[in-house]
């Protein structure tokens, strides 16, 4: 593969990913939470994972409880045999002192 293809390979996934994690979903109406419900009302065709040390659910959907260690191949062991490998992280941080 040439430099040029290698670049519209990348550019693809970045344009088109087959699954997103979503980091730091929380369970109240924050930017997060918008933006996973955004992806399930436009009904994005990928597989979608959300990321929060807090919750088990939201909308339906499993989360996971962290990227490092619980959840989904994107580091973590109990969804290893899917063999899905997420092409973007969308993570959202309230910052140190404030809720998530």
């Amino acid at each position: 593969m040439d430099s040029a293809q290698g670049l519209m390979a990348q550019l693809d996934a970045l344009f088109h990913p087959k699954s997103v994690a979503v980091v730091g979903v929380p369970k109240g109406m924050k930017t997060g939470r918008l933006f996973l419900m955004a992806l399930l009302d436009q009904g994005y065709p990928g597989h979608i994972y959300p990321v929060n040390p807090h919750a088990k659910e939201i909308d339906g959907l499993k989360v996971y409880p962290s990227v490092a260690g619980g959840g989904y191949r994107g580091g973590c062991r109990d969804r290893a045999d899917s063999g899905d490998q997420q092409d973007i992280h969308r993570i959202h941080d309230p910052g140190p002192g404030r809720p998530s």
